[in-house]
Order: C-alpha cells, then sequence, then structure tokens
C-alpha cells in the first residue's frame, strides 16, 4: 500500500517564537472537497511518536524541518505543537517564518490507511483507521478545484502560456489522484445494511419448500427405518424452511400417529404393543431435533 496524503489547511493558532514553535491543527473530521473523511478517533500514532517527523513537501530524502511535540486528538482534532528545526536546518528557519507570517497556510499528513468504508449514495469515503507516518509542511494542498479557479485568474492577468500549462498539468495530474483514491487502501469495511448473516441471505435467495415437502421430510426423519439418501433430502428441506412451519407439521405427524394408534387398538382382537406415551415423547425428540437444524432459517 502506497503512503496517503491528504492536506489540511493551516491557521497557526499560537506561535511560540522564543522556541521556534506553532501550534497546528493536523487534522478534522470534516468532508474534504474529494468526498473524503478521516475518522479522527481512529488514527494509529504509537509508531509515529517514536519518530515525529515533520517534513517539508512528503520529502523523505531530505532532512526534517522539525519534529512534532504534545500531538494528541482534542474535541475531534488531531493537534500539536511543530518544532522547527531553526538552528539546524535553514529550511526550517525559512519554513517557520513563512507560517508565522501566513505566508504558507497549507499541511498535509501522511499515512497508510488500514479499514475504510463508501457510501456510495452521497459517493462519499470515510477512512476508519490510519497509520500517521508524518506531517509535512506543503506549498499546494490537493484542490484540483482551486487551481481550476486559479486557472482562471492567471489567465484575465495575462500569465504565459507556459505558467498555465504548467498549473493544469498539476490540476490534471491531482485530479487523477483523486480518482484513484481507493488504490492502496487498506481492508474495506461493510456498512451495516450490506452485512447479513450467512443464514439470513440464504433465506433470502433460497425458495421455501411447500407443506407437502415439509410434511414429508418429517415422517422420514421420523420413520423407524432411515435411508441415508432420504435423510440427507429431508435435511435439506427442513434447512430451507422456517421452525414453525416444521412444528407444524411435527405436530400434525402426532395427530396422525394418535389417530392411527386408536384404529390399531379398536380393530385388532390383540392389540399391537404400542405405548403411546413412549411414542409421543419419542416424536418430541424428533421435533426437537428438527427445531435445531432449522434454527437459522427463522
Amino acid at each position: 500500500m502506497e503512503l496517503k496524503k491528504a492536506p489540511q489547511q493551516l491557521k497557526a493558532k499560537e506561535i511560540d517564537r522564543e522556541n521556534f514553535r506553532i501550534f497546528f491543527v493536523l487534522s478534522t473530521g470534516a468532508v474534504d472537497r474529494h468526498g473524503e473523511v478521516i475518522d479522527q478517533a481512529g488514527w494509529k500514532l504509537e509508531n509515529y511518536l517514536k519518530n515525529p517527523v515533520v517534513l517539508w513537501g512528503h520529502d523523505q530524502s531530505q532532512f526534517p524541518i522539525g519534529k512534532m511535540e504534545d500531538l494528541a486528538i482534542v474535541d475531534g482534532k488531531l493537534q500539536g505543537w511543530v518544532k522547527f528545526a531553526y538552528a539546524e536546518n535553514p529550511q526550517a528557519a525559512i519554513a517557520f517564518e513563512l507560517c508565522a507570517g501566513e505566508f504558507l497556510n497549507a499541511g498535509s499528513v501522511g499515512f497508510m490507511n488500514m479499514k475504510w468504508m463508501y457510501d456510495e449514495a452521497n459517493d462519499m469515503l470515510t477512512l476508519l483507521e490510519n497509520e500517521l507516518y508524518e506531517f509535512s509542511i506543503v506549498n499546494v494542498p490537493a484542490n484540483p478545484e482551486a487551481l481550476s479557479k486559479a486557472m482562471d485568474t492567471l489567465k484575465a492577468k495575462g500569465v504565459e502560456k507556459r505558467v498555465l500549462d504548467g498549473v493544469d498539468a498539476l490540476r490534471k495530474e491531482i485530479q487523477e489522484r483523486s480518482e484513484k483514491r481507493f488504490e492502496g487502501l487498506g481492508a474495506e469495511v461493510k456498512t451495516v445494511e450490506e452485512v447479513k448473516e450467512p443464514e439470513a441471505a440464504a433465506a433470502e435467495t433460497v425458495a421455501e419448500p411447500s407443506d407437502e415437502e415439509v410434511k414429508g421430510a418429517v415422517a422420514v426423519m421420523d420413520g423407524d427405518k432411515k435411508d441415508l439418501e432420504a435423510v440427507m433430502k429431508a435435511i435439506e428441506v427442513l434447512a430451507k424452511t422456517p421452525a414453525t412451519k416444521i412444528e407444524l407439521a411435527v405436530k400434525e405427524l402426532i395427530a396422525d400417529e394418535s389417530k392411527d394408534a386408536d384404529t390399531k387398538v379398536q380393530v385388532e382382537t390383540t392389540p399391537a404393543p404400542l405405548d403411546r406415551k413412549v411414542r409421543k415423547h419419542s416424536i418430541n425428540e424428533i421435533n426437537r431435533v428438527i427445531r435445531n437444524l432449522a434454527k437459522g432459517s427463522k
């Protein structure tokens, strides 16, 4: 997965000129111009705090211009103090003075996304879990709309074509990155509506067996002699049947068995060795087994 960058319009809240520190809000939960939201509760900061570098323009090949101090999520915003390496790095001194004078007002978090969720209806991507790698002061935030407006202004001022071409090329590059926003992301998290139990999903797509099929399956499970193939087919039918429907079929079977037993006792001179209580208990046991098989189809 590639490093993802999210721009943030900076506004220096406090300036500690004596220690060359400026207080910044690094990231918020607001929807940006690309329809993306960074869930502030999902920031993973442990590794970054071991090496809290502040870079210029996400350029990892250059020395850092500062380090992050007192980084924390407060009031739903990732914020902290940037301590500039004013004496150690000339570029850091320039960055500090430009930020302090509000000539630079764009920053960007560099991070790796681990989980995300997409709301197709609103075309909004929520980045749920993100590991912070670095924070950068940048010249231009990734905002193709702002660059499009800038193009009109530059044309009105009669700026040279080569300059306009350069700005337009930058706009197209940023637009392409925006369109590829799902590339290099972590694992997608489905919304609650999209996540369904396998049994529930199967119940929606599989046709429910008829009453006769259910009665036949119950009779097979209740029979004294059990053929393996017949039992497997019966189980397949019952697995697709709501428990209430199975219970009704079992009750009908119990009633039929009772009627048969009464008839036999009346017509036979020597009653058959049938204990109705034992027989009914056996059917109830089968009923319990069948209910367990059909639990998921409620």
